[in-house]
């Protein structure tokens, strides 16, 4: 099966497992925007260095050592979280980060399922049409 193609099928986890699987999974992503976030920080002074314009950040910072291991949609990610306005970067701050609440009941990450059951899950279907 090549990358472009999705595979279908269904996921069902016990409803006791759930909780924590959301903790983890909002942690993940907590912890994925704060080392954006440093990444952004040093982005930033490259980005200013170089005045080129907004649609070029991603080559810049390409052509730096310390981006070279980052897949694209890290560094759109990054370039995203960077506010700028008329051609000037910002020092994007945590405020700035969508980071999401883990405590019990906070939104952001939702159950499918019938809630009176045992187990909680989502079909994936295919992409056709």
């Amino acid at each position: 099966m090549s990358c472009y193609e999705w595979e279908k099928g269904d996921f069902v986890l016990p409803t006791k497992c759930y909780s924590k699987f959301r903790q983890d999974v909002i942690k993940a992503w907590n912890d994925w925007q704060l080392q954006l976030l440093e990444k952004a920080k040093i982005a930033v002074e490259l980005l200013r260095k170089a005045k080129e314009p907004i649609h070029s950040a991603v080559e810049i910072l390409i052509s730096d050592y310390r981006f070279k291991n980052l897949q694209d949609c890290e560094l759109w990610a990054i370039v995203q979280i960077i506010p700028h306005k008329e051609g000037k970067w910002f020092v994007p701050k945590k405020q700035d980060l969508k980071l999401l609440p883990i405590s019990k009941g906070a939104t952001g990450v939702t159950a499918f399922g019938n809630h009176r059951s045992t187990s909680v899950g989502d079909v994936v279907v295919d992409n056709k049409g």
